[in-house]
């Protein structure tokens, strides 16, 4: 069953006391990437009989998205810290009343800072903690302070510790690429008997529609990212109009971009539904252009490898896990300006290359982040720890 808190009636709650099937809360954030992981979940736990789902999304209030745009640097804190916070809160209110801890076996949550209301909990709930990771603190923090780890743990020392709290009250982690698994490892000790990845899935319920790479007419570049500055939107924007505009199309994908006056053949696509993006434009795309300044497991690039894309991408957090360097595309490291438009130009250059490295990327891509596999191999793991 699938509900929004608002909604959900008290009828829809497992039974108080376990009756055979393992009665699991999954709480997802409700934005971006994770909303894809929220629906996904959804649809492969539906097949599950031994499972006894309730599925939350929790959406981020627009007065608390207000409380806490711009302060980023100001007296040390981050939007972030005031976020958790009130996060806390409101999962603790809802586990008191609406959806009670005693009536589940396992709580999942994704990704991890809604569980420090339930990481407070576990001396009066005796139950399962699953918490998904995109990044750790100090990883994702550090790309914000130009890779500066240390000085990263010492200006988000409060996240760091709410999220040591979440680690340590856990009984499974679900990292979402190696890059999260090894820092969770090294930042926490975490042992690997303790996590199970759990990547960016392609979902059962999108078919895959292979790219029809046309021959005629110019190449088509493709950049999704609503948030543009931090995904690399305006790079790309300048590097096509200053080398690429007389032999390629930029299709952009996404709600910050700004028109550009005298734009040459560039469509601005604003910002489309997830599945009129992947089964109506990715397809007829021809290279994914993604330098990306902060970024950990994007679901966009795994999609865009499925159908048969060429990807071109910044060398950061879990994308050496999407993006086969050399094979199924490239990585370039971050803001090295000459190397990724030079990347970008081979595969102009050569048409024979972009259906090579397009169609090693969908045959990866299917291949890694098959999401009844990866799915299933999950919930039997939740299985086998209520059990």
């Amino acid at each position: 069953m699938s509900s929004n808190l608002d909604d959900f009636r008290s009828e829809l709650l497992p039974p108080r006391h376990r009756e055979g099937r393992v009665r699991v809360l999954f709480l997802n954030n409700d934005v971006l990437g994770w909303r894809t992981f929220a629906r996904t979940l959804e649809h492969y736990s539906a097949d599950r009989d031994d499972l006894d789902c309730v599925h939350l999304r929790l959406q981020t209030k627009p007065w608390l998205r207000a409380l806490t745009v711009g302060i980023e640097g100001t007296s040390g804190l981050d939007p972030h810290i005031l976020r958790v916070r009130a996060w806390r809160r409101m999962v603790a209110r809802w586990l008191r009343t609406a959806v009670p801890l005693e009536h589940f076996d396992v709580v999942h949550v994704a990704p991890q800072f809604p569980a420090l209301a339930v990481a407070e909990m576990r001396g009066s709930w005796p139950g399962i903690l699953s918490v998904s990771f995109d990044s750790t603190v100090i990883k994702g923090k550090a790309m914000r302070v130009h890779g500066d780890e240390a000085a990263a743990r010492e200006r988000f020392q409060r996240l760091v510790e709410a999220e040591q709290l979440i680690v340590s009250r856990s009984q499974l982690l679900c990292p979402m690429s190696e890059w999260a698994a090894n820092s969770l490892h090294v930042e926490y000790g975490v042992p690997r008997s303790k996590m199970i990845l759990l990547p960016p899935v392609l979902a059962g319920t999108m078919p895959l529609v292979p790219a029809e790479h046309a021959d005629a007419g110019p190449i088509r570049l493709c950049f999704v990212g609503n948030d543009w500055e931090r995904k690399g939107g305006p790079d790309v924007l300048r590097w096509h109009q200053e080398r690429w505009s007389d032999r390629a199309e930029l299709h952009v994908f996404s709600s910050g971009a700004k028109k550009v006056e005298g734009g040459k053949n560039v469509v601005l696509h604003g910002s489309v539904t997830h599945d009129e993006l992947v089964l109506s434009w990715l397809p007829k795309m021809d290279v994914f252009v993604f330098p990306t300044h902060a970024d950990q497991s994007p679901w966009a690039v795994v999609e865009a490898a499925s159908v048969g894309l060429p990807v071109v991408a910044s060398d950061i957090g879990g994308l050496s896990d999407i993006v086969k360097d050399g094979e199924t595309g490239y990585l370039v490291a971050p803001d090295d300006e000459a190397a990724f438009t030079a990347r970008v130009e081979q595969l102009l250059d050569d048409g024979g290359l972009r259906r090579q490295m397009g169609e090693r990327a969908r045959r990866h891509a299917t291949q890694a982040f098959d999401g009844g596999r990866l799915f299933n191999a999950f919930f039997d793991r939740l299985v086998a720890e209520a059990g």
